[in-house]
């Protein structure tokens, strides 16, 4: 099996996701693009992974409540103020725990399609 490629979004693709997801996944899209989390750990942050008074994010899980992928994904990640403010916005989308749906597409797996096709489209381009 091969190595794995890095794959760097620019700038107008990061925008692109964003605007193609549900507003509850459009925080995982930055935290992804910006800060450098994988989609599943973004997904899984609670409110007490996020110390919003200095911008520090520390995963300690990901999606499902499954164990972060490596020790690396515990090391406590700076973000930017403007970020930070955004996540506590988004707070206001739910009610800041982290609770799986229990049947049917989830607000992931609809970004995730979403994100996907928005991708698809730009490289035909």
């Amino acid at each position: 099996m091969g190595k794995q490629r890095p794959y760097l979004a620019i700038t107008e693709q990061v925008w692109a996701l964003y605007d193609a997801v549900p507003a509850g996944v459009r925080p995982a899209i930055l935290l992804g693009a910006h800060a450098g989390l994988r989609l599943a750990e973004a997904a899984a942050l609670r409110v007490e992974d996020v110390d919003f008074a200095t911008g520090v994010v520390s995963p300690a899980r990901q999606w499902l409540d499954e164990p972060l992928k490596s020790d690396a994904s515990r090391t406590p990640i700076s973000i930017p103020t403007e970020m930070a403010h955004l996540l506590a916005q988004a707070i206001q989308l739910g009610d800041g725990r982290f609770r799986p749906a229990t049947s049917g597409a989830t607000p992931l797996d609809r970004g995730r399609s979403s994100a996907r096709s928005v991708l698809a489209a730009r490289r035909r381009d």
